[in-house]
């Protein structure tokens, strides 16, 4: 079974929590020390603009080294954990 996006689907911005931040980055596979590295950067960044973590919330999927892994954990953000926005794939 091949994954698929519904591109049908209504925007997240209409369906999502807008204090969901979704980060799709490699984790895992030959790109996992870059995205390592991108996480890392991306939660310094929101720690320095939200302290307390009250304003924003990071939903971390692996992209992987595949497309089809970045299209399941885009679908994951998506349909699963309902964030406004997402940052990546890289």
């Amino acid at each position: 079974v091949q994954p698929s996006l519904d591109l049908n689907a209504p925007p997240a911005s209409s369906q999502g929590d807008s204090r969901s931040v979704g980060v799709l980055l490699p984790l895992s596979g030959k790109f996992s020390v870059f995205g390592s590295r991108v996480l890392q950067a991306i939660t310094q960044a929101f720690r320095s603009f939200d302290p307390s973590a009250e304003k924003f919330r990071l939903h971390i999927e692996d992209s992987g080294d595949t497309a089809e892994s970045a299209i399941r954990g885009l679908n994951k953000l998506a349909n699963q954990r309902n964030v406004s926005v997402v940052i990546g794939p890289l």
